[in-house]
């Protein structure tokens, strides 16, 4: 009977038991955790300790895998974008095991996203983020400069079509805006490659929250894949005027930022990249792959995490381009738009308004004197 007994107590231990590591993952150097996993220790331990209530669940093994294991895992996926480097680093784990995990901790971050990538949300965050693009090129009244990427994707088995992209291969158009110092302030993952730009912005939930005037007079600012809005600023197509050369002069310069930050989006996590090939899985379960990105993104810039700095250079795959789709925006400018933008012109970027300003500017440092 103790024989039986014992028997029984061994086989319930070994259900119960944890899947141990056979070394510590974070044992190695802060350069070597960023390279591997885009974070420092520290950083790290956090993260663990966050997840920790949701990523306690059963392998279909019965095994309870650790949640440093699991976090590590879709790190080391978003850093490298390949499956066989994850695999590779899992003991005893089958790939249909790792692709469970992976997709768990892909949903939990995509969840986060939603919550924590935000436009400003108060009219001082919205004047401090204001200032801080005026100083990079004397654009006023800026919270934001938007663009759109394109993440290859494997070939679709519904729809195919829509994801098919003017480059020619399967894709989602990302919609992104980022501050003055790189920080995404919100995104528009759901649509397929084929969708126009500015067919993306116009059935965005933010160009609704601009419709109803939630962020007052302050501008976005895009490039001639957008549509003028009155919150949206784009170049002049065809400048004629000193005033209107030195607008679109600050305009690229300051909208330059938004294509920074894609670049060191797909630079930190190479899965996003077309060099890592595409990501091979369904359509909705790449928007989450995107969505906890862009959240990682922001959580190593605000934290001041670099990029490391062995990673070879992405190649350009971001052609400029205008989409003849986007015919019906921009050849009939929308007329508040213009006038928003011709304002902008007068005042900010006139020769008369610049010798106005340098004026009072010395009328000022005199009255100091």
């Amino acid at each position: 009977m103790e024989i039986i007994l014992a028997y029984f107590h061994n086989r319930a231990l070994r259900r119960e038991r944890r899947l141990r590591d056979h070394s510590d993952p974070l044992s190695v150097s802060d350069i070597e955790l960023i390279a591997k996993y885009r974070f420092p220790r520290h950083e790290l331990i956090l993260m663990f300790e966050e997840m920790e209530p949701q990523l306690q669940r059963r392998t279909h093994h019965n095994h309870t895998l650790p949640t440093h294991t699991q976090v590590l895992l879709a790190l080391r996926f978003f850093a490298s974008g390949f499956l066989q480097n994850v695999t590779r680093d899992t003991a005893g784990l089958s790939q249909a095991s790792v692709s469970r995990v992976l997709e768990h901790v892909f949903t939990i971050l995509s969840d986060k996203s939603v919550h924590e990538i935000r436009m400003p949300p108060t009219h001082w965050d919205r004047r401090r983020s204001a200032y801080q693009f005026y100083i990079l090129r004397n654009y006023p009244r800026v919270i934001g400069a938007i663009d759109t990427t394109h993440i290859a994707i494997k070939t679709p088995d519904v729809d195919e079509a829509l994801y098919f992209n003017h480059k020619r291969y399967h894709s989602l158009n990302i919609q992104l805006v980022s501050d003055a110092n790189g920080v995404i302030l919100s995104y528009c993952s759901r649509f397929p490659g084929a969708t126009p730009d500015g067919a993306v912005w116009d059935n965005s939930n933010l160009k609704l929250r601009f419709d109803r005037g939630e962020f007052g007079d302050y501008l976005l600012i895009g490039d001639s894949g957008y549509p003028l809005d009155p919150y949206l600023m784009v170049p002049v197509s065809n400048p004629t005027t000193a005033a209107e050369q030195q607008y679109n002069r600050a305009h690229a310069q300051t909208r330059v930022i938004v294509e920074q930050t894609v670049g060191m989006l797909k630079s930190r996590f190479r899965c996003l990249h077309s060099s890592s090939g595409c990501l091979q899985y369904t359509p909705i379960m790449c928007v989450k792959i995107i969505n906890a990105c862009l959240l990682l993104h922001n959580r190593c810039m605000k934290c001041g995490v670099p990029i490391p700095d062995d990673l070879p250079p992405l190649p350009n795959e971001e052609l400029p381009h205008v989409d003849a789709n986007l015919a019906f925006h921009w050849r009939g400018q929308r007329t508040r738009g213009i006038v928003t933008r011709q304002e902008l012109i007068q005042n900010f970027f006139s020769n008369e308004q610049r010798d106005d300003d340098e004026e009072e500017e010395q009328e000022e440092a005199n009255v100091e004197e």
